[in-house]
């Protein structure tokens, strides 16, 4: 049998030739680079192909594709592994894994097991698993986890539903649009998709629309010309280019200017796009994913937002949960960072005792994910080695811990309209006499309104009180210059709720 070995580290290479020519293996054919593979793949057929995740040139899943093109079996070696690429090499048949440092039984019962000669359990199979819905809660163990910084950690219902849907879009290059407060992950989320896809082994490109001067989205984006501008010294390949057949992550899309979302817009219809300064048509054979923590159907009704890239994104929407509904992931996710910080600090915590998991899961979390692990990578530090308790805690972070939580400012089902129109009905047919305080915030005319009897002949109160709202509405629009924000606090209302009953007229 033929073999095929890729590592820049010739003495690496040479152990895995000695160490599977007892399994029948002729001397192999050796590659120190991307570029050597591919073309040595190329010309040539392999019964398997053994490479590290990390070369010069590119990436070992590169060559994973081309092998997995050919049917040729593959291991793959690394001296880590995120979760989401494991699961993208184990899930094909055929593939397997080896961590760095190599031992030399490890190798040949990878191999023997990719041959069918070795029906020892995958001992990394576990590690392809996102989510263990099946595993009871266990607290973590001393010192570290395996998991690495990119996992997606979580058991609750909310969170395996998102995952399974996830895993059925990652197949497709269906556009995805991932909705969540701030904090919850949402990147993760999209980088989950990309290395769940075909196009895992191509880049992953991340932009925040919100992070990039308008003045230069659109160069970043599409990159430009020589001259296009001033300051435009050398030719610059954007984004989008960058990007070319794996995924462009555009973060806080709804921030994106108007001119840069119709020639987003163009990507997605044509897959193509222009450079800044040039007539040359670009192809672009990329996924989009977009991510927001705003309500775009606002964005949409305040002409902020284009409708027609709004549908364009929301093709298979995913909404993460935040993480005071997540319940005792919580403690599944501090576990976790305390496993991370000890690798990043240089520490040896062993644990969170139970006053402290308590306080963790009482807590409303406002800033999410992102807050927990920044909180626990500061309480990794403070505590050094050691089981960390209660009088770890900061006290900056025992006052924000112990503060009560802030809820939401809602306005109840019944908003201050509609408690209006409620009380008028009653003064209409006589049942109740308006309070003095609601007619002194009232003008003129709706005083004369709510103090009128019943005409002989009736009314129709659908519009009388249909054109109450209406003129309320326009005279808080009036009276802000039309600012939607200010005309609904004036209201009483919720913004959402205003933008909707605008709408509707």
């Amino acid at each position: 049998m033929r073999a095929l070995l890729v590592d820049s580290d010739g003495r690496c290479r040479s152990k895995l030739d000695q160490w599977i020519r007892p399994l029948g293996f002729d001397p192999a054919t050796q590659a120190e680079d991307l570029e050597t593979a591919l073309k040595v793949l190329e010309k040539r057929d392999f019964d398997l192909v053994i490479t590290a995740l990390d070369l010069p040139g590119g990436s070992g899943m590169d060559v994973l594709q081309a092998s997995r093109s050919k049917q040729i079996k593959t291991l793959v070696m690394s001296g880590h592994f995120e979760t989401q690429i494991v699961t993208s090499i184990l899930r094909v048949k055929g593939n397997e894994i080896l961590e760095k440092p190599i031992e030399k039984s490890a190798c040949q019962r990878a191999v023997k097991q990719l041959f069918g000669e070795d029906k020892t359990p995958r001992p990394d199979a576990e590690k392809s698993a996102l989510l263990a819905p099946d595993e009871s809660y266990q607290p973590m163990k001393p010192v570290a986890l395996p998991a690495g910084p990119n996992e997606v950690v979580g058991r609750c219902e909310a969170l395996q539903a998102l995952m399974e849907s996830l895993f059925k879009v990652a197949e497709t290059d269906a556009e995805v649009l991932i909705l969540g407060e701030s904090g919850t992950g949402k990147e993760l989320i999209a980088r989950a998709v990309h290395v769940s896809s075909h196009r895992a082994h191509r880049p992953f490109v991340a932009v925040n629309a919100a992070a990039v001067p308008e003045t230069l989205l659109e160069s970043e984006l599409f990159g430009h010309t020589r001259g296009a501008f001033t300051g435009a010294q050398s030719k610059r390949k954007g984004l989008i280019a960058a990007a070319e057949g794996g995924t462009l992550f555009l973060d806080e899309i709804g921030e994106m200017p108007m001119g840069q979302q119709a020639k987003l817009l163009r990507v997605l219809q044509e897959k193509r796009f222009t450079p800044v300064g040039s007539d040359q048509d670009i192809e672009a054979d990329i996924r989009i994913v977009a991510a927001t923590n705003a309500n775009l159907l606002e964005l949409v009704a305040e002409k902020k937002f284009r409708v027609d890239l709004y549908y364009r994104l929301n093709v298979f929407p995913l909404h993460l949960p935040p993480l005071r509904e997540r319940g005792e992931d919580i403690l599944l996710l501090a576990d976790h960072f305390v496993g991370l910080a000890n690798a990043k600090h240089r520490r040896s915590v062993t644990g969170i005792d139970d006053e402290l998991r308590a306080l963790l899961m009482d807590y409303h979390w406002p800033g999410n994910v992102r807050q927990l692990e920044n909180a626990i990578d500061r309480l990794v530090i403070e505590t050094m080695e050691g089981m960390m308790t209660l009088a770890h805690l900061p006290v900056d972070l025992r006052a924000q811990f112990h503060e009560p939580p802030q809820p939401d400012k809602k306005v109840e089902d019944e908003d201050s309209i509609d408690r209006l129109v409620r009380v008028l009905a009653k003064a209409l047919r006589g049942e109740t006499r308006v309070s003095s305080p609601l007619e002194e915030a009232l003008p003129d005319p709706h005083r004369y309104v709510l103090q009128a009897p019943l005409p002989p002949d009736g009314v129709e109160m659908k519009s009388l009180l249909q054109g109450l709202e209406n003129r309320l509405i326009d005279q808080a629009l009036e009276r802000c210059g039309d600012n939607r924000n200010q005309a609904a606090q004036l209201l009483g209302l919720k913004r959402t709720t205003l933008v909707e009953k605008l709408r509707k007229r």
